[in-house]
Order: C-alpha cells, then structure tokens, then sequence
C-alpha cells in the first residue's frame, strides 16, 4: 500500500511537471493564437492544458520501452550527498521528516479536496432546489421549448429560484436551466432568449460534465496554483464560447445589447467574483475577464479558419510532446528525492562496484536442452542473512525452494534470467552479487553461472 502511494504520488509530480512546460510554452501565445482561431477551439486547447496534468504520455517509455518504473519499484537508487549539488540538496531534504511522510500528506490533500467539493456540490444542488419554483412566465416558458426543440437538447428543465441571483446552468443526468426570482420580470423578449440561448449553448458545448471532471481531476492537482488558474481560464473561455455562438450573425445594436444585458445581470449580483462551483452562470466567475468579453462581443471577426485551427493545434501538440519529454527525463531525479526505494550514500561508503551493465540484453527464449552447459546447479546458502531472487524482465521472486526437492530426472526446458544473492554482514554492511543463471520451467531446478556484477555498501539500505 505504501509503495502505491509513493509511485502515484511521484507519477503526479512528474505530471505536474508536465503540465507546467506546456503551459510554459503555449500561455504567452495565448493571445496571439485566440486571434486565429475562435474561442470554441481555445476550450479545447485550455481542456487539452489541464488534461497533460493528469495524461501520463511519458509512462508509455517508462512502462514498456527503457522499463525504468519496474526499476524505481523493485531496486534501491542511490543519491551520493557529495557528488553534486543536486544530491546534496536532495541529502539534506530527504533528512527532514516532510519529505519522508511527502506522499502520505499529499492523499490526506486529496481527501480533504474532494469532501469538501462534494460537500460544495451537495450544498450549492440543494440551495438551488430548496427555493425551486415553478416558471409560470410565458415568455420565458415558450422561448424555452422553442429554443429545446431548435438545439434538439433533452432532459433539461427551466425552473426559478429564491437561491440565486444570477441565470445559471447546473446538473449533469438532471439539467436545469435556473432564473433568480429576483430577475424574473427584469429583461424584455428579446434579453429572455439572449439568456435562454447562452445556457442552452452551455448544454450542447458539454460545459457542465467538463468541469465536473476538470474539478475531479484538480483533487489530485490540489497543491498546483497553476492548475487552478487553468481551471478559471478555462471557465473564462467557456462564457467567450457561448457568447461567440449566440452573437454570430448578429448587428451591432443586438451585439451593443447583449453587452449591456451582461453588466445589467452583474450589477444584480451580491457576490461578485465569488467561485460558483458546478454552476455556469451567464455572467462567469470573476471580473479579470469581462473586458476581454465585452470587447470580443463588439468587435468578433469570424475568427474559425482551418488554418488557424490547425496552427493552434500544432502549438498544443508541440507544447504537449514538450511537457512528456521533460517529465521523462526528470524521472530519475524525482525518484531520488520522492522514492521510497532511495538511499541517501558518500562516496567513502562504498567499497567496490563493478559494473553491471544491462541486466536484460539477452533473450529469455526457453529451449528443451536438459542441463545447461557452463552452469553449476545452484545450492542456496541456508542463514538468514543471505537471500536469493530470481530476476525476470518485468518481475522477480524470491527463491524460496530447496533444490534438492526439485526433480533433476526429466529433460530440462529452461529459461535465461538472473539470480541476485544479498548478503548482510554482522557490521550493517552488504554485499550484492549478480550471476547468469538458468531456471527449469517445469521443476524449478536453478543452474548458476558467472558473475555480471556486484556492489557492496558499507551501510545496508534493504
């Protein structure tokens, strides 16, 4: 259990590294791309954001192609303090108690993430369904139908509410359309479906599932204030998506009104910037961004060009392949501050080393060829400061059986792999050997053959 924790949580600070490099890259052209493309394609591309915090990409290489994850889990790595300066900061961090308890702290993070979500979930469903009322207004209820059978959006009601003060979108199988009691007989015809249109626009964009996964996936991203700003911006994206799609094709004096409609409702809120979680309001989240909108609403060009997609497109793909690549290549030094499977070693508390070279060249090709040549059948020592693996491609085990149980009478079919002999001495040092080796696929007779490399440390980390 322990071990799962760690390798998650070291998984998640490589990811956040990940996350961190593409938006390093694409943020500072942020505004340069939304110029060549619309703001629908910015939703995407801000989704695509958040999501490489959370996309392993570079796990593929170290799962299946340089299988460094089998390595960090199953072999001690060793950090020499005064080697560098990186291993001596990571010396003196891996003395503190913090970074010892780093990943155990990081889960209760979680935890208290997500019930308290859950709990602003429970909370803001319940004040908007407590002061629930039927919306008797036939403006409001006709435009509604019209505009549910215009977009072909089901399972989606319009109701109002004593509980809010702003038009909002919320529900992910139950769909509701809200309108404040308080803004009820507030706009004419035409500002009703400017409102219905936006929320509707909401629904078909996928808004609300998006940022109900997007907050799901921010619980493990807890302790990232650069996630959380990707998350507003995302939210700030999103109202400019449906503000893009409601106003296109419209004049300027429809445009000039549905500005006017925005800063009406904004001036109606008492809690101006305040983070309405799991509801999509019609005036957003905060007032950084309201600029920016108004004046994309007045002044939209048509911005959806192929080739501004594609341009975009490239940037993320870019900025996203980036964030893998370094993400992968910090994957040694943030086991070595984060593992658990890491010994803190001078460079005087190692007596020899030879090199070991790559374990796992040869194949582990089974053949029916009785006793192996040029091995000697293995005995294993019987104390309990000597213990003995057998080392497979993507697993080990220990080697708990007496030889002289197995059956040496049959024709052999045996597997290359590795045996691994740890000794501990009486002064807390150890000694670990490599041999070739050779197993029976059938009886599970062990052949030992040269040494192909030992360490020896003068204190035992296992």
């Amino acid at each position: 259990m322990n071990l799962m924790i760690d390798r998650v949580f070291i998984a998640v600070a490589l990811l956040s590294i990940s996350g961190v490099v593409f938006c390093a890259i694409f943020l500072p052209f942020e505004k340069l791309a939304f110029r060549l493309t619309s703001a629908k394609t910015m939703v995407v591309i801000n989704t695509a954001a958040l999501f490489s915090f959370v996309l392993p990409f570079y796990f593929i290489d170290a799962l299946f192609i340089d299988k460094s994850e089998f390595i960090f889990q199953h072999y001690n790595i060793l950090v020499f303090e005064d080697g560098s300066m990186y291993g001596n900061a990571v010396g003196f961090m891996r003395e503190l108690d913090f970074i010892k308890h780093i990943s155990w702290f990081w889960l209760l993070g979680v935890v208290v993430f997500s019930v308290y979500h859950l709990y602003s979930y429970k909370k803001s469903y319940k004040k908007v369904r407590e002061g629930e009322f039927k919306l008797d207004d036939d403006e409001w209820g006709l435009c509604f139908e019209r505009l549910k059978k215009e977009t072909n959006v089901s399972n989606v009601k319009l109701i109002g509410s004593c509980g809010i003060y702003t038009p909002c979108t919320i529900g992910l199988r139950n769909r509701y359309i809200i309108v404040p009691s308080g803004l009820v007989n507030a706009f004419d015809a035409e500002e009703k479906e400017f409102i219905l249109r936006h929320e509707f626009y909401h629904m078909i964009h996928r808004d609300t599932l998006r940022m109900f996964l997007v907050i799901i996936l921010s619980a493990a991203n807890w302790f990232n204030p650069l996630f959380r700003f990707l998350r507003e911006n995302l939210s700030a994206w999103q109202e400019m998506a449906c503000d893009e799609e409601v106003t296109r094709g419209f004049s300027k004096k429809q445009c000039s009104k549905y500005c006017a409609l925005t800063l009406k409702i904004l001036e109606q809120d008492p809690e101006p910037g305040e983070k309405k979680l799991f509801r999509l309001g019609f005036d957003g989240d905060s007032f950084r961004y309201h600029q920016r909108r108004l004046d994309e609403i007045m002044w939209k060009n048509g911005k959806n060009g192929i080739w501004g997609k594609a341009a975009v497109a490239s940037l993320a793909m870019l900025s996203m392949v980036s964030g893998n690549v370094v993400a992968k290549a910090a994957d040694g030094p943030v086991n070595q501050l984060f593992s658990k499977n890491a010994e803190v070693v001078r460079t005087g508390e190692i007596r020899e080393v030879k090199e070991i070279g790559t374990l796992f060249d040869d194949d582990f090709a089974s053949a029916n060829n009785g006793t192996p040549e040029k091995f000697v059948k293995f005995t294993p020592v019987d104390t309990e400061d000597t213990t003995y693996k057998i080392i497979y491609h993507e697993f080990e085990e220990d080697v708990t059986m007496m030889q002289d149980e197995a059956d040496s009478k049959h024709s052999h079919t045996t597997v290359s792999t590795k045996l691994e002999e740890h000794k501990k001495f009486s002064d807390g040092s150890c000694k670990t050997t490599y041999y070739d080796a050779k197993k029976c696929t059938g009886c599970g007779l062990i052949w030992k053959g040269d040494v192909i490399g030992e360490t020896t440390l003068v204190k035992c980390p296992h």
